[in-house]
């Protein structure tokens, strides 16, 4: 596109002159990755007194953060704020209409020292939409610009558009860098109510967990749910979730998503937790624990008994390499190696060996192991070894996934 094609433009039938074939344009010109050759198009659909799609203004603008230049994104921003800026004049004549003279006369975006918007773009332009606060929310986020974040939220509910997931999850990856656990949780519980949430929202969850519990990092002041209030919440979309959504569900789920939440249950050294939360992602999720979940579960036990052995909570970030560290770990490998024995000399009275089973029976006989170290760890830290049955059930009743049945996988292997 140049000054000549455009003016030779003009000469296009009247029938052409509809946002549809300006759409169809604009959405090729945006697959070509050619991004100003379609801000170019905008220009003459305003002169052609043509309003542009929302949407299309919105592929310009994630266009053009996506190149990442620094013109690139100071046009972006332009172009979002004024498209928040003309919502918020939709909004505030709308309720002059409606005869409520409280809405201020001042509702601007230029309450806030951001971007000037450019005088070509102050003239009526298409009103921002919840992809547009997104756009800019993500953009502002990634680069720790947190006040921008703060005033787009105060916005959007200025703008009376409705959040949606997308949003609240790259709010609560703003909070999570922060370390603002807190807020996250807050902002959770309030938007959820009429946006929902996603597999995402509760891997961010997690790692506002894993900064939570772990001991090394300064808590936020507030409340934030432990790892079995959290896995409840987590069950509890799953289960009201379509089957369509825990179908995804079971596809995104991670094996770092897996990782992050048996380590939140270990680094609480909540080990009943820890046990459950392993047999329900395997159930919900297919997800079974591998060598690394292994290595974890053991160096967290390890921990325990090394402060069973008296090592100080201050020593903790200095204790890998300690002689009672090395012992504790040693005895939990023990511990595990006897496990395995007595595992595989079971297969062997049925007349089986490990290498003959299937993938699957073979990650069952691992998280077989797995929940018999558990007890075995469990079993040492009770008063009374005849509890830990009862210690398991009540995390789960805890975790949202009362009565969930963990049996031994060879009783279920044909022989």
């Amino acid at each position: 596109l140049n000054n000549v094609s455009l003016t030779a433009l003009t000469a296009l039938p009247r029938r052409f002159q509809n946002k549809f074939f300006y759409g169809s344009w604009l959405k090729r010109l945006l697959g070509m990755n050619e991004i100003d050759a379609a801000a170019m198009v905008v220009e003459l659909m305003y002169e052609r007194g043509v309003k542009p799609d929302p949407k299309h203004l919105n592929g310009i603008i994630g266009a053009w953060l996506r190149i990442g230049d620094a013109e690139s994104r100071n046009k972006a921003e332009r172009m979002g704020w004024a498209m928040i800026q003309e919502r918020l004049d939709l909004v505030r004549r709308r309720h002059m209409e409606g005869g409520n003279k409280g809405m201020s006369a001042e509702l601007s975006v230029k309450d806030f020292e951001g971007p000037q918007v450019p005088a070509f773009l102050q003239r009526t332009v298409s009103p921002a939409t919840i992809e547009t606060f997104s756009l800019l929310v993500l953009y502002y986020s990634r680069r720790t610009k947190y006040v921008q974040v703060q005033h787009l939220t105060k916005l959007l509910a200025m703008a009376e558009i409705p959040p949606n997931t997308y949003f609240m999850n790259h709010l609560l990856y703003s909070e999570l860098r922060k370390q603002d656990h807190v807020t996250a949780w807050t902002s959770f519980m309030h938007i959820r109510k009429s946006a929902g949430a996603d597999l995402e929202s509760f891997a961010c969850l997690w790692d506002c967990e894993k900064q939570r519990v772990d001991t090394s990092r300064v808590h936020s002041l507030g409340f934030f749910p432990n790892p079995r209030r959290l896995f409840e919440a987590m069950m509890s979309w799953h289960s009201k979730a379509s089957s369509r959504e825990r179908s995804m569900a079971r596809e995104d789920f991670t094996k770092e998503l897996y990782d992050q939440i048996i380590r939140c249950f270990s680094l609480s050294k909540d080990f009943e937790g820890t046990l459950v939360a392993m047999h329900v992602m395997r159930q919900s999720f297919g997800m079974y624990p591998d060598q690394d979940t292994a290595r974890m579960i053991a160096l967290h036990t390890s921990r325990l008994q090394s402060s069973e052995l008296g090592v100080r909570r201050a020593r903790r970030s200095r204790m890998a390499g300690s002689p009672n560290s090395k012992a504790a770990v040693a005895k939990v490998t023990k511990i595990l190696e006897l496990l395995t024995e007595r595992r595989l000399k079971a297969l062997a009275d049925r007349g089986m060996k490990f290498e003959d089973l299937d993938r699957e029976q073979q990650a069952d006989e691992q998280l077989y192991l797995m929940s018999e170290l558990l007890r075995v760890v469990m079993g040492r830290i009770a008063s009374d070894a005849s509890t830990v049955g009862k210690d398991i059930e009540k995390a789960a009743w805890d975790m949202g996934v009362g009565g969930i049945t963990i049996e031994d996988p060879l009783d279920s292997i044909r022989t």
